[in-house]
């Protein structure tokens, strides 16, 4: 219901020899992901002005594969008995989004209040945003501006990607989960989350899809003016922090 009936579209081949494959391509527009159509065919002779029937009606369904979406990730963040917790009241989302086509696509971000969220808290939805132009296979990446969260809410987020040239969008995926728990001060300088971008867990282990990862850990320091220096390094056990 709603797809319409009726014709939708005539063409007609260039001339080919006798034997040979004759195609047309259905112009942009004409189509919806989704329908079912039918079509049919016939030959003519231009030189003597003979066509042959009709042939019967071919059926056909559109069916363009979606974007997807994966690898879902928060930073900086925590694992807590299974539970992600933001450490930052700005956290940034990841995702990576594939196009079938290898074309760029818009990736839309919305977070909103856990359903399991202490009363008080709120409801609904906190905020919204997207990244545009995002390369085939790479993560796109959304930080959520400040003043929108608070300290020891639980919200959740979900994303999907849409192909800007045919509006084309996967499937919204299901809600990620995390807790806000910024952490208490310090009074040494100190490392907290450390985590790898993109990434994800697989049996515990963290597992990179990507050769050129980025390496991040959240710093802190009872003196603001200082500066912290991350330093990764190969050979070491992991990340350390030196400050200066």
């Amino acid at each position: 219901a709603g797809q319409g009936t009726g014709q939708i579209w005539t063409a007609t081949s260039g001339a080919v020899a006798s034997g040979s494959p004759a195609a047309v391509t259905v112009p942009a527009g004409m189509l919806v992901d989704g329908w079912k159509v039918r079509w049919r065919a016939r030959a003519a002779n231009t030189t003597a002005a003979t066509t042959s029937a009709w042939s019967a009606w071919q059926t056909a369904t559109i069916d363009v594969p979606n974007p997807t979406v994966d690898a879902f990730q928060v930073t900086p963040s925590a694992q807590v008995n299974g539970t992600t917790v933001a450490t930052s009241l700005t956290p940034t989302l990841h995702t990576t989004a594939t196009d079938p086509a290898a074309q760029p696509v818009r990736v839309e971000f919305e977070v909103e209040h856990a359903s399991d969220a202490p009363a008080g808290q709120g409801t609904g939805q906190i905020w919204t945003g997207s990244a545009d132009s995002v390369a085939s296979g790479t993560q796109a990446d959304l930080t959520l501006p400040a003043d929108k969260l608070s300290d020891g809410w639980k919200v959740r987020w979900r994303v999907r990607a849409v192909n800007a040239a045919t509006t084309i969008g996967s499937p919204w995926s299901h809600w990620q989960p995390f807790t806000v728990d910024l952490p208490d001060p310090v009074s040494e300088p100190a490392v907290g989350p450390m985590q790898v971008s993109p990434s994800r867990l697989v049996d515990g282990a963290t597992v990179t899809s990507s050769l050129t990862p980025s390496l991040l850990a959240q710093v802190s320091s009872e003196w603001p003016a200082r500066s912290l220096t991350v330093l990764a390094q190969r050979g070491l056990d992991g990340i350390f922090a030196g400050w200066r």
